[in-house]
């Protein structure tokens, strides 16, 4: 009586179908809703730390620092203070909608193009097999997609909000750009492990040579 054999690749290939899943209903939504003139791209809004610039905060709206009022049952022993303001256009223009909008299209564009890398590799490990330099090669290309896609990502995200702060605070300048990054470590930890992963493959592929070579 035969053993069926498990395929190690199974849960990523349903992580896969499930990704694409998610990624054409979100396609459609937004076509469809463009289509009828649903889709509503909301409010260009950016978040500024206090000291971007010289932007001071709460003393530029005329407004006041958030002693508590905000809360209901906030402690006699407890302050509470706010180092980010929310700044946002009563009425965006075209180009401030297109630059609040430049962060999530572009998480999009990422996720896309990592689902077309994980895709090529699992073709190559269910075509020919993990152990084999081609899979190795993929599972490599994976892990610097990841890492530095990821970091091309916050580089996009950190100009669009540089962009839109322009066009809300007159003080803000194209320097401030750093101000406005904010590096996403979980991409950086997963491209770096992916590409030891590729190079571990690599290694064991002549290993793998050598072993079905004697049996």
């Amino acid at each position: 009586m035969k053993t069926r054999q498990r395929n190690p690749l199974a849960p990523t290939e349903i992580m896969f179908g499930f990704m694409v899943g998610m990624v054409a209903f979100f396609a459609v939504w937004v076509g469809v809703s463009v289509a009828f003139g649903n889709y509503d791209a909301g409010s260009a809004c950016v978040d500024v730390e206090h000291g971007v610039g010289t932007y001071g905060g709460w003393d530029r709206g005329g407004g006041s620092p958030n002693t508590g009022e905000g809360f209901t049952e906030l402690l006699p022993s407890a302050t509470a203070s706010s180092t980010v303001s929310t700044v946002c256009a009563d009425e965006p223009t075209r180009m401030q909608s297109v630059y609040s909008g430049v962060e999530d299209w572009a998480v999009f564009g990422y996720v896309c193009g990592f689902l077309l890398v994980v895709r090529s590799a699992l073709k190559a490990a269910l075509g020919r097999g993990i152990f084999t330099p081609s899979a190795a090669k993929r599972v490599t290309m994976i892990g610097w997609y990841v890492l530095v896609g990821g970091l091309a990502l916050t580089a996009v995200e950190s100009l669009a909000r540089t962009l839109l702060a322009r066009t809300l605070i007159g003080d803000i300048s194209y320097w401030d750009f750093l101000d406005f990054w904010s590096t996403n470590w979980t991409a950086v930890c997963a491209g770096l492990g992916t590409l030891t992963l590729g190079r571990i493959l690599s290694a064991a592929v002549p290993m793998k040579e050598e072993l079905d070579a004697t049996v």
